[in-house]
């Protein structure tokens, strides 16, 4: 009955949420939609299509660990490292409660730090953590502490992403649907590839190995999307430059 109330709570909440959210479909602004269609045309990047793919990969791997991570810590607790079951769903408590508070101090954080600082800060506390994890992975100590930071790390990297890439090139339904999909597939994939391998390899720790690896994979990619994202911006910088300079050298030249 206590799981029946939890999930009778959680689907009521949604479907007020759906409500609301049908309510503001149905309203019809067609004078703000010419004007976002027009400003989100000038802001299309030079590599937007590039930049998708890489975004794609992103979360692909991003989402992959976390649920990876949140689906198989509690066995790879009780079997590799000996915790107690009770032990073991504290863990798990651990990493879903930090990645649930982080979210939600994301909202505050966001107030003053840019998209891109929160996902530089997001993968090197994942990459460190997960480290760690690797590093001392039958350590009950070091298991505690950096689940804990893996999961705060782990919560503002999606919502960061996506008004990160809204900076630099315009998200229509089919570009946010790309890269979402590249999320769900990560969702699937890898935790059904993690299972069937860390069934055939028991003694080693796959799930951590899964984590470190998508760690470096998104730790690589962001700066490759900064990159292709603002280096149609360093070129206009140069030519204003440029501009600039000749500007100055002609009315010098004139006086």
């Amino acid at each position: 009955m206590n799981l029946l109330w939890a999930y009778v709570s959680i689907g009521t909440y949604i479907l007020v949420v759906s409500v609301f959210l049908f309510g503001l479909f149905c309203k019809k602004h067609s004078r703000q939609k010419k004007s976002t269609a027009s400003a989100q045309g000038a802001r299309r990047a030079k590599y937007h299509r590039v930049l998708l793919c890489l975004l794609f990969l992103f979360f692909f791997f991003y989402v992959g660990a976390e649920v990876t991570y949140g689906s198989y810590v509690f066995s790879f607790a009780t079997t590799h490292v000996g915790m107690e079951e009770a032990e073991a769903a504290g863990l798990n408590s651990a990493f879903w409660g930090t990645f649930a508070a982080c979210r939600g101090l994301a909202i505050f954080f966001a107030t003053f730090l840019k998209p891109g600082t929160m996902i530089v800060w997001s993968n090197v506390g994942s990459l460190v953590s997960s480290f760690f994890l690797v590093l001392f992975d039958k350590s009950p100590v070091c298991l505690w502490i950096a689940t804990s930071v893996y999961g705060a790390s782990m919560a503002t990297t999606f919502p960061s992403g996506i008004s990160w890439i809204e900076q630099y090139t315009s998200i229509g339904g089919k570009s946010a649907a790309f890269f979402v999909v590249g999320a769900a597939l990560g969702d699937m994939a890898i935790p059904a590839v993690i299972g069937i391998l860390q069934g055939h390899y028991p003694n080693l720790p796959i799930v951590l190995y899964t984590c470190l690896g998508s760690a470096i994979s998104t730790a690589v990619l962001f700066p490759v999307m900064y990159k292709l994202a603002t280096l149609p911006l360093e070129r206009q910088l140069k030519e204003k430059r440029k501009i600039e300079n000749q500007r100055t050298l002609s009315t010098s030249s004139r006086l």
